[in-house]
């Protein structure tokens, strides 16, 4: 990669797959909950890693500002919640 190149860029999105990639993401986050609070750690950052890939792969164009401030809620919620995990397994 080349110096101060962005790690990854994100692609507009239709909505439509959008809406498939935050629902998605949303299970995997709920998924890691469970795992969470099952004292399952490693289970919890393998689901919040795997929402985590696709939420960091696209956006909706620049004109959606209500889907885009979701798409950045829910990947901000997981990137803490992976943070977390990898605190508590060192």
């Amino acid at each position: 990669e080349r110096e101060g190149a962005p790690r990854h860029t994100r692609v507009v999105s239709d909505t439509d797959t959008a809406t498939k990639i935050l629902n998605f993401g949303q299970k995997c986050k709920k998924d890691g909950y469970i795992e969470w609070h099952k004292g399952n750690a490693e289970e919890a950052l393998a689901s919040w890693r795997q929402a985590d890939e696709y939420l960091r792969k696209v956006k909706l164009p620049d004109e959606d500002v209500a889907g885009n401030k979701l798409m950045a809620e829910m990947h901000a919620a997981i990137l803490k919640n992976i943070a977390q995990a990898a605190i508590r397994l060192g």
